[in-house]
């Protein structure tokens, strides 16, 4: 069949018209191919589209579009897009999931653990990623382990709670009387009358520890789930007294017998009163009351006080040490200035014999032994012995006498006889020398 030159370039012309047409529409369209994972409904502009993983859009060119991806357990997620003429591009969502909010709650504060690691102590909360099977184990200190399979598939909140059973006994404490100290395998656990949680399945020791009262202890068992109760009748302990005197050997009187000599110790003694005498030659007695209780150990201290009388001395030299039983007690002092004879001395002494000792530079010790008296003391004169200590020798004679000084020209001066001095000039003296009876030279 022949077509006319016309006809051809009519129909020409007519797909160009097309071809321009189609080419113009074009220009204000988009391709947009989607992707999801996991699979999800897509929605445009709040509209479904469609539910899968990949779609293939046509869009207006330069007309913003909202993409919604949305998937049970996952947050949605929004993507507002702005097709250009002619464009083709990819947009891909990748949804993250939607943490699930789990409530843990349980009769007994309990660590929850999940998968071996440590979640927190009920009562809490927290949030799983992932909507799956979970073990979860509920554990607290004297219950047993309680294990609970949580299903968080539908990926839905929940509130997990856990009924714990406790895996030991209970133990009732009373005593007579009350106030003792609980101790069970030794360890403190309250004070009667008392009740102790949580004992462990098994055989104690139980102690009941009161002051004043012997020592309770009994062996108890129990079973898990029980409740024991123990009731013990406490016996008290007897005191014990010890009396310490400061004088040795006083003697004790306990409610007027006679029960030895201090320190003394009385062991099992009843609880009560008492009057105790400690008393000893020469001293003041001391009459005393105590009370002492049940269990108690008391020490109770005697200071026992010398009776005093009182001893006047009077020496020769005037100024003489005085020494009291082996301890320097007084020096007396020239009744006139530079006198022989001291004034009268007095010293206070415990009732008995006692040994005094009179020493003085250039005199013989004297010893004497003396008993005082509360009362009656009569005067005590002592005169000591001159002991020269010194000779010096001129040309015509030998001095011996009391060393008084050596002065630096080489004079000495000497006390020849008690209150009788002399200095000898450096020009007189041939040899001096310190002296004793035995005729032996001191050192010095």
């Amino acid at each position: 069949m022949k077509i006319s030159m016309k006809r051809m370039v009519g129909i020409f012309l007519s797909v160009l018209l097309v071809t321009v047409a189609w080419s113009s529409e074009t220009e204000h369209l988009s391709s947009v191919r989607v992707t999801m994972e996991p699979a999800a409904t897509l929605l445009l502009n709040h509209k479904v589209v469609s539910e899968g993983t990949s779609f293939q859009l046509v869009l207006p060119a330069n007309k913003p579009a909202l993409l919604e991806a949305s998937a049970p357990g996952y947050v949605t997620a929004y993507r507002m897009v702005y097709p250009q003429p002619g464009e083709r591009r990819l947009e891909s969502f990748k949804l993250q999931r939607h943490p699930i909010p789990v409530l843990f709650r349980s009769n007994h504060a309990a660590t929850v653990l999940c998968d071996g690691q440590v979640l927190g102590v009920t009562p809490f909360s927290t949030f799983f990623a992932e909507p799956k099977v979970y073990r979860v184990v509920f554990r607290a200190q004297g219950c047993a382990d309680t294990v609970i399979r949580m299903d968080l598939a539908n990926a839905k909140p929940r509130i997990v709670n856990a009924e714990l059973a406790s895996d030991s006994a209970t133990l009732s404490v009373h005593s007579s009387p009350e106030g003792a100290t609980v101790l069970i395998n030794g360890v403190p656990r309250g004070v009667t009358p008392c009740t102790l949680p949580r004992l462990r399945e098994g055989e104690h020791t139980l102690m009941l520890k009161l002051a004043g009262y012997h020592v309770y202890e009994q062996t108890v068992s129990v079973r898990s789930g029980d409740a024991s109760q123990v009731s013990a009748v406490l016996q008290k302990l007897p005191a014990g007294l010890t009396i310490v005197a400061s004088q040795p050997e006083s003697q004790v009187y306990v409610n007027g017998r006679p029960y030895g000599t201090a320190p003394l110790t009385l062991h099992n003694v009843t609880e009560g009163a008492y009057s105790i005498r400690v008393e000893k030659e020469g001293c003041q007695p001391i009459d005393r009351k105590i009370t002492l209780t049940a269990g108690q150990t008391h020490e109770e201290r005697f200071e026992l006080l010398p009776l005093m009388g009182h001893m006047r001395i009077q020496t020769q030299p005037g100024t003489v040490e005085v020494w009291v039983d082996g301890r320097r007690t007084i020096e007396t002092h020239p009744e006139k200035p530079e006198g022989f004879t001291s004034s009268e001395a007095t010293i206070q002494l415990p009732i008995g014999k006692h040994s005094l000792v009179f020493k003085a530079e250039g005199y013989a010790d004297s010893e004497r032994v003396v008993e005082v008296k509360q009362t009656g003391n009569e005067l005590l004169r002592v005169r000591l012995n001159f002991k020269p200590n010194f000779e010096v020798r001129t040309k015509t004679e030998v001095h011996r006498g009391v060393l008084v000084r050596q002065d630096a020209d080489g004079s000495v001066s000497l006390e020849l006889r008690p209150g009788m001095y002399r200095t000898f000039p450096a020009g007189e003296i041939r040899s001096k020398r310190f002296w004793s009876e035995k005729n032996v030279p001191v050192a010095h």
